[in-house]
């Protein structure tokens, strides 16, 4: 039982580190990355799955035009300003520059139009999967106070999984295992014959025990 209620104890001191410090280096991530040529981002669709799934989060770098080549995977940002991460599928020399066609993984079809690559804000070099959520939740008011009540819960639970090792370490030292005569006082049974003790005795004074 102590054995299983310390293993769960160190769980969750675990996921409370593993916690602190995905936030930790997020924030650092998002603050300091495109300031380094970084840009993190969630991924919000299917169409890159599965080597993009849908709650990814990845580091899009910058990257030269000219080191771009097929097989690549970019973020795009179209003429609305939304921001698309597809597969390069190949690169086209045209009479006004350079472009690129590219296709979801998950999509039947390349995407309708060729691109310019001065459309292109970086280059995938970097996915985690499922972190895109935690990264998305930092971003709203809802989700930094759930975080921060995630936090407190397994800070809760670590204190009183301690209290309950504390109690349980107590109760083990308090309460011996046996009793054997060899652990009373050999002075109570100095010159008597064990047979001669009336037991209801036990009642008196050890003292009045002793012959």
């Amino acid at each position: 039982m102590k054995t299983a209620v310390r293993t769960i104890r160190w769980l969750l001191d675990a996921a409370l580190v593993v916690l602190c410090a995905a936030v930790v280096a997020l924030v650092l991530a998002a603050t300091m990355g495109p300031s380094l040529g970084h840009q993190p981002l969630v991924i919000r669709g299917g169409s890159m799955a599965p080597a993009l799934p849908f709650g990814a989060l990845v580091d899009v770098a910058h990257v030269e035009p000219a080191n771009l080549a097929g097989g690549d995977i970019v973020t795009i940002k179209a003429a609305n300003d939304v921001l698309v991460t597809h597969r390069i599928t190949r690169v086209v020399q045209l009479s006004d520059g350079l472009y690129i066609e590219t296709k979801g993984d998950a999509n039947a079809g390349p995407d309708p139009v060729l691109v310019p690559v001065s459309a292109v804000t970086g280059r995938v070099d970097l996915s985690l999967p499922l972190l895109g959520y935690l990264m998305y939740m930092l971003t709203t008011l809802p989700g930094i106070v759930s975080i921060i009540a995630l936090a407190l819960t397994f800070l809760l639970a670590i204190w009183l999984l301690e209290d309950f090792e504390d109690g349980m370490d107590g109760k083990s030292r308090s309460s011996p295992s046996s009793w054997a005569d060899s652990d009373w006082p050999e002075r109570e049974w100095l010159g008597r014959d064990w047979r001669e003790i009336d037991w209801h005795e036990s009642d008196r004074p050890a003292s009045e025990l002793i012959g």
